[in-house]
């Protein structure tokens, strides 16, 4: 069971909306005719992504798409857990099952490539070059679990993309129980990939990040371990850590972590307060740039911010203290230092810990104790051991807090819990942490002041009524 810290803060932060945002228009409802002839375009399309390499049988990873004529195949689904080729089932909407092979992902982006390997001039959709907030979207998937060998046709859904972010994410309107899919625009064209949904909302990874990496995808490579890893090296001062974190070094950590909430109201994340006044912290929480935040620091003394900067898919956020001030800080370090058994402390203000920080010596760990087996593990989350249950259940508000390294420089965000009981009852859980990799990565983006395009949720409203009857019709007509 994998827990975001905490998860009602979606369902807050709906209610609040950044005046700076672009108010989008949505596009004209589209015809029941025309739904069908684009299901039917783009079916010949969808592939159905299975494996059956850990002795349980195949698990059915979801859904993707063929964006080329030789047939690579775009995935969200954990591509780097194949390790067996010969162990890959993909399903086509016509019944075949055609070999193929594992190519490239990435954790960041959430998705994954494949190559069907039998020849053939594959039907396949364009990627679109931009997505816009407003868009009636088409979603192309399975059921989660799908094993239904009688029914070899994927389920559609309808729905409104209600916000998107530069060409990094969006976000569609739509609830949906299936497994990770892809998402059409009207034209047939691929506008991304569903990586997680909250129960309310989906949220997709654009289809641009697909062809931006399109090299290092269809080469077979991690593309977290050249983007994050290679890419960026770390200053020679970063190279030697101490065994133990020093007491000066902790007071430090714990002075630079703040709580942050609405202007007057009661905190309900974390961050950490870095140089030049910026704050990094968790992006479930649902703000968008240019909304108002206020943080509080351990010495009782608040200050306001404002959001510079978010990314849903990698769970970052980056905020600007806009009051004059000496803030303390601590310097944004790399989690690429920190192998598996080394030390780190995570610091946070659990909403029920009564507003004082919880601070937590925890052990790096290389994967979660759940968590597949992988050709390179190496991916945008580090993992922290933690097998007490109460701490690990009850870390809500602590989210965006940070994870330090032994020198006191900040590593990583606190982004989810994973927990749960072994055969023999033993309680294993652990801390998932967004790497500090992302931030150094996407600088640049974070503090753009680009502003994040929304739909008026009144329009929202409407046109989810509109489509909903829309949906009722297509599915009737199948």
């Amino acid at each position: 069971m994998r827990i975001f810290l905490p998860a009602l803060l979606l369902i807050l932060s709906s209610t609040s909306q950044s005046l700076s945002t672009l108010a989008a228009q949505p596009t004209d409802i589209p015809t029941l005719s025309q739904c069908k002839e684009l299901v039917e375009a783009t079916l010949p399309a969808i592939v159905q992504f299975s494996y059956d390499g850990f002795g349980n049988g195949p698990l059915h990873f979801g859904c993707g798409v063929i964006v080329s004529p030789e047939g690579h195949v775009a995935v969200c689904g954990p591509v780097g857990a194949v390790l067996d080729n010969k162990l890959l089932e993909l399903r086509l909407t016509d019944g075949r099952r055609v070999r193929g092979e594992a190519l490239g992902w990435s954790s960041e982006s959430g998705f994954g490539m494949l190559k069907i390997n039998e020849p053939e001039t594959w039907k396949f959709v364009k990627i679109s070059d931009q997505v816009r907030a407003g868009e009636i979207c088409l979603a192309l998937g399975y059921p989660r679990n799908h094993i239904d060998k009688a029914d070899n046709l994927p389920r559609s859904r309808l729905g409104l993309v209600r916000q998107a972010y530069q060409d990094q994410w969006f976000e569609t309107s739509y609830q949906s129980d299936f497994n990770s899919h892809p998402v059409f625009n009207m034209n047939g064209e691929l506008l991304g990939l569903q990586t997680s949904s909250d129960g309310v909302y989906s949220t997709h990874t654009s289809g641009k990040q697909i062809h931006d990496r399109w090299k290092d995808l269809v080469s077979g490579l991690n593309v977290d371990r050249k983007s994050l890893f290679e890419d960026l090296n770390p200053p020679q001062n970063f190279a030697e850590l101490p065994k133990t974190i020093s007491p000066e070094a902790l007071a430090k950590a714990k002075a630079a972590t703040v709580q942050i909430g609405d202007p007057g109201k009661k905190p309900l994340f974390s961050g950490v307060i870095v140089p030049d006044g910026y704050v990094i912290t968790c992006a479930h929480h649902g703000r968008l740039p240019g909304d108002h935040l206020q943080i509080t620091l351990s010495d009782g003394r608040s200050a306001n911010a404002i959001v510079r900067g978010t990314n849903r898919r990698t769970d970052t956020c980056l905020l600007k203290i806009t009051e004059p001030g000496e803030w303390p800080f601590v310097n944004l370090g790399y989690s690429s230092l920190l192998s598996p058994g080394a030390s780190a402390v995570v610091i946070g203000y659990p909403i029920k810990n009564e507003q004082r920080p919880l601070v937590l010596d925890l052990k790096v760990i290389e994967m979660p104790n759940g968590g597949l087996k992988r050709r390179d593990s190496l991916s945008d989350k580090i993992f922290l051991e933690c097998n007490d249950e109460v701490v690990v259940t009850n870390l809500p508000g602590a989210s965006g807090g940070g994870m330090f390294d032994t020198a006191g420089n900040v590593v990583g965000v606190l982004s989810s819990t994973s927990a749960g009981k072994s055969h023999d009852g033993i309680f294993n859980g652990e801390i998932w942490n967004a790497r500090a990799e992302l931030f150094h990565k996407n600088w640049a983006i974070l503090t753009s002041d680009t502003e994040v395009e929304v739909v008026d949720k009144e329009v929202q409203r409407k046109t989810s009524q509109e489509l909903t009857k829309l949906m009722s019709e297509l599915s009737a007509s199948r």
